[in-house]
């Protein structure tokens, strides 16, 4: 008959267990090599479509009372140190003087060993970025009252221009200094749609447009309104400009509900131009942790899509 287990066999079968996850650490690492030679001729190696898809998947299958926070902890840092042999890979943070959020946000997103560059403003960041001097860049949610808004400089379709293509913190708030600060992620790389996503939009005209009008505009083209901000000069071409936040996934090229805004007419004054977006961050029923230990994991995020 056997015995209760000892706290020395049980240590034992905890080694064991350790044993067996580097090696599938070894095996994951040898596949993500084989990837990188597929993806030679890539100049961007960051993927945050397939990585927030990844650990959503992971999650709906996850069960138990490990925490979810740090299992999509460990794969952050999975992910982020096999792009680091994919690569030449680097963060440009804003730091300003008393706000260290925006760098403790980018540390836990994107591991403790990325190599990470202070920037004084946001336009810093933005030009290290285009250079790829660093690969992304982190800078604060648009400011609905910043003098010269940094997101026109995103409504640019040369190559190279860096795009929205995540927010922080995706995992929900942690040990952040600044508590609730929230960041936006920047690289010049397309997304593709995950299923639980919002786009950013830049809209010009030559007059403001008022919200209902815009609205309405928005609604007829399948595009559900989430956020606009106030309306902007543009002094260079003596327009205005508003940034605008929209449901789901809006592709940086020719997206067919774009196309009737490609130039202004009569009943549509408005020039849109889409910048990016981001996977939504994880919700706090999508973190949620039981103590299950029958077979299967949470139900799967509605994502209103």
């Amino acid at each position: 008959m056997t015995g209760e287990p000892t706290l020395e066999s049980l240590r034992r079968e905890i080694d064991a267990v350790d044993d067996a996850i580097d090696e599938l650490i070894i095996r994951r690492t040898q596949l993500v090599e084989e990837v990188r030679v597929i993806k030679r001729g890539w100049p961007i190696k960051i993927q945050p479509s397939r990585e927030a898809a990844m650990i959503r998947r992971l999650l709906e299958r996850h069960r138990g009372p490990f925490p979810k926070r740090d299992l999509v902890a460990i794969w952050r840092q999975l992910i982020v140190a096999t792009l680091s042999f994919e690569g030449p890979f680097a963060v440009a943070v804003l730091v300003t003087p008393g706000e260290q959020a925006y760098w403790d946000l980018a540390r836990d997103h994107f591991g403790m060993f990325a190599p990470m560059h202070r920037e004084a403003t946001v336009a810093d960041v933005l030009a290290r970025v285009t250079a790829q001097d660093a690969t992304v860049g982190v800078i604060p949610v648009p400011d609905a009252g910043a003098v010269q808004p940094w997101w026109q400089a995103l409504a640019d379709n040369r190559p190279g221009t860096p795009k929205v293509i995540a927010r922080l913190p995706f995992v929900g708030p942690g040990n952040a200094w600044t508590a609730g600060s929230e960041a936006l992620v920047v690289c010049p790389i397309p997304l593709v749609a995950t299923g639980c996503d919002r786009s950013y939009v830049v809209a010009e005209a030559a007059q403001p447009i008022d919200g209902e009008r815009l609205r309405d505009a928005l609604t007829a083209a399948r595009l559900e309104l989430v956020m606009v901000t106030p309306w902007s000069r543009i002094e260079a071409r003596g327009r205005y400009a508003a940034l605008i936040e929209v449901e789901g996934f809006v592709a940086l090229t020719d997206d067919a509900r774009l196309a009737p805004f490609a130039a202004p007419t009569s009943d549509r004054p408005v020039v849109l131009t889409p910048i990016g977006g981001y996977a939504l961050p994880l919700t706090a029923a999508e973190l949620q942790s039981d103590a299950r230990s029958a077979a299967g994991g949470t139900a799967a995020v509605d994502c209103g899509e």
